[in-house]
């Protein structure tokens, strides 16, 4: 019998912090929805304020996006600049990498511009990096151009590609024969292992650095979406004063 004011006070007690509890709580969802009209009164008011925290992310976005991209680029240096097999146009201290596909109507647009800007700034190296990625004529494209290549074509069958409007089979022969290629030969050197494993290390290489799409033109630790001639030239400017990796073999 003595157990029971025992038994009644620990129920009291229960119940007293039972109340407490939901008291607590009841006041805080009223504290947090008061809270919260506040917030949404003040966005209603100034909606500017929801634009400028969404550019606030984009940035923190992009910034950490090009983050990746330059420990990516440190990590390829190599293969982006110094591969054999890559086309090279011009022979100045600062490489610029093009990743490109001859369907890319920007690509297209920007092609007859690059010479031009190798031969005006003689800072620059430019490599060609064959990226089909938007159709199966691309891929035939890009072979029939490294085909021409081993002919020392390269250049001129790339640039006689690019300005086509319909490129097709008939298109690519056509063209390779225009500018003075073997075609029996560029059709042998367009199916070998060593045109296709070409391709597929510019495809890995594109994926491990981050392009999204063509062009895209590396220089240094930077990436640059597009053809933007005066933002490409002030990455050569600033990257003047950076020495040269040296030269692999053949280069």
């Amino acid at each position: 019998m003595r157990r029971l004011p025992l038994i009644a006070a620990l129920a009291a007690c229960i119940g007293v912090t039972a109340v407490t509890v939901a008291w607590c709580a009841d006041t805080s969802h009223r504290a947090d929805t008061a809270f919260g009209q506040k917030v949404r009164a003040y966005l209603m008011a100034h909606p500017e304020v929801i634009e400028e925290a969404i550019e606030a992310l984009q940035a923190k976005r992009n910034e950490e996006a090009a983050g990746l991209a330059r420990k990516a680029i440190s990590q390829h240096t190599a293969e982006l600049t110094r591969r054999a097999a890559d086309p090279v146009l011009g022979d100045g201290p600062v490489t610029v990498v093009e990743f490109f596909d001859y369907r890319c109507g920007y690509c297209k647009a920007a092609a007859p511009h690059i010479p031009e800007m190798v031969a005006g700034h003689k800072a620059i190296r430019l490599v060609f990096k064959d990226y089909p990625i938007l159709s199966e004529i691309s891929d035939t494209a890009a072979r029939a151009a490294l085909a021409a290549g081993k002919q020392g074509k390269y250049v001129p069958v790339h640039l006689a590609l690019m300005a086509e409007k319909s490129l097709d089979e008939a298109a690519i022969d056509r063209v390779l024969t225009e500018k003075g290629v073997n075609l029996d030969q560029a059709h042998k050197d367009m199916k070998s292992p060593e045109i296709a494993q070409q391709i597929e290390e510019n495809r890995a290489l594109a994926k491990a650095i981050g392009v999204d799409g063509t062009p895209s033109f590396v220089i240094g630790p930077k990436m640059i979406g597009g053809f933007l001639e005066d933002d490409i030239l002030a990455e050569v400017k600033a990257e003047t004063s950076h020495p040269a990796p040296a030269k692999a073999a053949g280069q």
